[in-house]
């Protein structure tokens, strides 16, 4: 499966019920479950983004959906990055 990696800001609607995080966070797991995929990792940080996801996904249009319908709540906005596998990576490198 293909890995994205995921930064993630609060808008500010999103930190007016940031309690209510562990329930979103639930519910998102189950959406990229439901779409074949897996969360790999979450964490939070501490600077310009909120939180990182690194996820497989069955596909980029798989990773897309649920990302869009994970922001369409409005309380989260985000960057997404495919990801390969450092082994993978080097492979690429020494092709070029």
């Amino acid at each position: 499966m293909a890995l994205y990696v995921t930064l993630w800001k609060y808008t500010t609607e999103g930190f007016k019920d940031v309690k209510k995080a562990q329930k979103r966070f639930d519910m998102a797991k189950r959406a990229i479950k439901a779409s074949g995929g897996k969360v790999v990792s979450i964490y939070g940080l501490m600077g310009k983004y909120d939180l990182i996801t690194v996820m497989e996904m069955p596909n980029d249009k798989a990773a897309a959906t649920i990302i869009l319908k994970i922001c369409s709540t409005g309380r989260i906005t985000s960057e997404t990055m495919p990801a390969l596998a450092i082994d993978d990576f080097l492979g690429v490198m020494k092709k070029v």
